[in-house]
This record gives structure tokens, C-alpha cells and sequence, in this order.
């Protein structure tokens, strides 16, 4: 079982991810670690997030026997990068039995959680209408695609995992036994929106 956890950034895609390791799904061991903008890591292989990178791409499209190679793993196996909806469709050709996992979180907490990582992680940060446009521009591509997936709200994680975690498996197929705690509210960064 292939999963793929796709969002804007900063919209909960890292959060998840470690809620599904707590579920006992196998992470990549290429992981980008992490650092004071995301202290629990950030849950990218970094194979995965270099297949997506637009250097990468022939014709506009991935590497799909290269997507078809690294997804070829026996489990349950959750991959994340939150661009990578945008590509849904040509790596449902590698992975046609996959799992679409779309965080969505609103769109000023998303800026505003995007304006404070490029601060803590030193980066120039972007002008707020292009934090904006890529949030619209994944929400057009995650309507757009047509096979399995599951919007998962970011809030409604943060208020009540067990709950949200147990629909997650439900649409998976699995059993729905969610009994762990993820989440590190100290950690959330949301607290404008309380």
C-alpha cells in the first residue's frame, strides 16, 4: 500500500506523516532531518522530492519507471512531498493502487505558517501573493484529480487525532485503531486562530 501526502506546504503534510509513522506505516530511510523550522523532521524522502523537482521532469512530466521503482515496496509505505500534487496524475501511472492524502489547512494560516518558516529556516521569504497563489494552484490540482483520495483538515487533526486518524485508516482500508498522540500542540503553530 502506497500513500501520498500532498498539500500546500506548511499545511500539515509533516504532522500527518508522523501520525502515520505512529500507525506503523514504513517511512524512507532518506529522510530529510529536521531543524528549527520543523524540529520533528520534515517526513521528504529525499529520492521522492528530487523525482518531483522540475530539473527532473522530461516534457513537462516525472520519471515514471523511476517513480514505478522507488513506490515497488512491499507494506505500508507513506511518501511526502507536499509539490507533488501537482504531478498526481502522472505517478498514479506508477502506482495506480495509491492513496491521496491532501492536508488542507486555511489559506491565512497557511501564509502566515509559510512567512514564519522562511524566517526561522533564513530563507527570503516570498511575497504573500505567491504563498497564496501556490495554496489556490494545489487546491485546482488536488479537485482536478480523479482517483482515491482524502482532504484531511488540518485543525480538525490538531483538535481531535484519534477521531480524524481512525477516518484516515477507514478510507485506507484498515482497521480503525488509532489510539496513539502525535500531535505536539507546543509545536503547532496556530495559536492566532485559537
Amino acid at each position: 500500500m502506497q500513500v501520498i501526502v500532498c498539500g500546500p506546504n506548511r499545511s500539515g503534510t509533516s504532522l500527518i506523516m508522523r501520525c502515520l509513522e505512529k500507525a506503523e506505516f514504513k517511512m524512507a530511510e532518506d529522510l530529510k532531518p529536521g531543524d528549527s523550522a520543523n524540529i520533528y523532521g520534515y517526513y521528504e524522502s529525499m529520492r521522492f522530492k528530487e523525482l518531483c523537482q522540475p530539473r527532473n521532469l522530461i516534457n513537462g512530466r516525472p520519471d515514471i519507471e523511476a517513480f514505478r521503482e522507488l513506490l515497488a515496496k512491499e507494506g505500508k509505505w507513506a511518501w511526502k512531498y507536499p509539490k507533488v500534487v501537482f504531478l498526481l496524475e502522472a505517478v498514479f501511472e506508477a502506482a495506480e493502487n495509491m492513496f491521496v492524502i491532501y492536508m488542507d489547512r486555511p489559506r491565512k494560516d497557511v501564509v502566515k505558517s509559510m512567512i514564519r518558516h522562511a524566517k526561522l529556516s533564513k530563507a527570503r521569504p516570498y511575497v504573500e501573493e505567491a504563498y497564496e497563489y501556490l495554496y489556490i494552484r494545489a487546491l485546482i490540482a488536488i479537485d482536478a484529480y480523479k482517483h482515491k483520495k482524502l482532504k484531511v483538515s488540518f485543525l480538525d487533526l490538531v483538535k481531535n487525532e484519534k477521531r480524524v486518524m481512525n477516518e484516515v485508516l477507514d478510507f485506507l482500508g484498515l482497521e480503525a485503531n488509532y489510539n496513539y498522540t502525535a500531535v505536539d500542540i507546543g509545536e503547532v503553530h496556530f495559536k492566532e486562530e485559537r
